[in-house]
This record gives structure tokens, sequence and C-alpha cells, in this order.
């Protein structure tokens, strides 16, 4: 297994428009988090999900909602024994100057090899206090997820490349009551 000690090294988001700046301690913890997913499983289901809010809705100036779907939906992924590991990160969009948010999971690859949306839209729904119904559509998920086994350093290294589009710095929100960007805990190693 390799471990990118810099951006140098990946061919971060290929055929990309503009060249993009990274924000290292978000670059930092995806790598890590990935490399800790893969020594405790042979193999890892990556997702990555991109939610935005319904047409109309006024969104709030804080992360709130995220982090109760965030909640309750790794409270469904560890019930069913996924070992969920996270990162996510809050965006203003370029056109539409409207929040919205990308999170990647890291899943125990053994025992699911793709995801599918109705507990997401169902704990989005329920974070935002609306139908399942209103907010179809606000929940992408893309190709169901990628299957990256342990002793792939390609497959490694595209998980970093799928999830680095998180740590760039276009469009982060400069507001100061919404957080840009949080993660799972790694374990303190001594």
């Amino acid at each position: 297994m390799i471990y990118p000690e810099t951006n140098s090294t990946l061919n971060l988001i290929p055929n990309y428009q503009v060249p993009e700046t990274y924000i290292s301690p978000i670059l930092d913890r995806i790598k890590r988090l990935l490399a800790y997913a893969l020594y405790k499983h042979s193999r890892v289901l990556l997702v990555r999900m991109d939610f935005r809010y319904p047409d109309g809705y006024t969104f709030p100036m804080n992360n709130k909602a995220f982090s109760d779907f965030l909640k309750a939906y790794i409270e469904y992924l560890r019930y069913n024994k996924l070992d969920p590991s996270y990162v996510w990160c809050t965006e203003v969009g370029n056109e539409s100057g409207r929040l919205h948010h990308h999170l990647a999971f890291m899943l125990d690859g053994s025992k699911i090899s793709r995801i599918y949306p109705a507990q997401a839209e169902y704990e989005w729904a329920k974070a935002l206090q609306l139908s399942v119904e209103t907010i179809k559509g606000c929940i992408h998920i893309a190709n169901g997820g990628m299957i990256i086994n342990r002793t792939s350093d390609y497959e490694f290294l595209s998980g970093i490349n799928t999830m680095s589009y998180l740590a760039k710095t276009a469009t982060k929100p400069k507001l100061k009551s919404i957080r840009r960007w949080g993660s799972s805990e790694l374990p303190r190693i001594s």
C-alpha cells in the first residue's frame, strides 16, 4: 500500500477545466481514513454522495440539518455493521449561490458492494422536515460506489482522487456560521 505524501504525486480531479488548489487538512484526512479503512477491511466500498436542498427551500445558515442527517445515517450504517468512516464538506454553488453538501463514506466492502438511496433519502427528508417525495432528486450517489481492494495501489489512488473533490478550495463558504468540513475520527496511535 502506498501512502502519497504530497498532492503532486496524485492526478487529482482529472479533466477539470481550472487547476484546483486543495485544503491540505481535508486531503490528508481523506488519505488517512482510506488507508485506515483498508487496514481494517480487505475491501472497502467508497461511496460519494451529493446533497442539495429542494427548490424553494430556505436553507439554514448553519449545518444543523446536514448534521442531523449524518448522525441518523451513520447510526443506520453501524446498525447494519458496515463500519462507516466518512468525510464531508459544505459548498456554495458557483452559479446558484446555494449551499450543498458532499459526503464520502468508506464501508466494509466484504458486507456490501453497492449502496442504494432509499435510506439516505428518508433520513435527508426527515432532517429537512419534508416528505421523501419533496426531496426526490436532491441526493446523487455516484455509480452506487466503487470497491477498493487492500492490495491495489491503483484503486487506493483512484479512491483518493474520487474524494479529492471534497478538498478543493473553490466554492467553500466563507461564513463563520457554517462549518466547511468534517470527518470521522482516526484512532490515536501511541
